[in-house]
């Protein structure tokens, strides 16, 4: 089992994708779920124009919902504490 270095949550699997590089918190992360992974926004669908707009970097300003995150495939209760611990990190780093 692994742990989250974001929520803390405890799994199986997980994506080290900012062991190299800084997150949105502007550190790097060698394990983190994929729920709070999915959190940093790097796209948008806008279904009437049918216009999928990909982002290069992350923007604090710009996170997934717990409703999105749900669509994603993500249970009510993962995506709340993703979003949560995404949101808490942001503070602190603002501080």
């Amino acid at each position: 089992m692994y742990k989250c270095s974001i929520c803390k949550s405890e799994f199986e699997s997980f994506t080290n994708a900012y062991e190299s590089q800084p997150w949105i918190d502007g550190r790097r992360h060698k394990e983190m779920c994929h729920c709070c992974y999915e959190v940093p926004k790097m796209y948008s669908y806008d279904e009437e124009n049918d216009v999928l707009t990909q982002y290069d970097e992350m923007d604090y300003r710009r996170l997934c919902t717990v409703e999105e995150l749900m669509q994603e495939g993500f249970d009510k209760k993962e995506a709340q504490k993703s979003v949560r611990a995404v949101k808490a990190l942001i503070r602190k780093r603002k501080k």
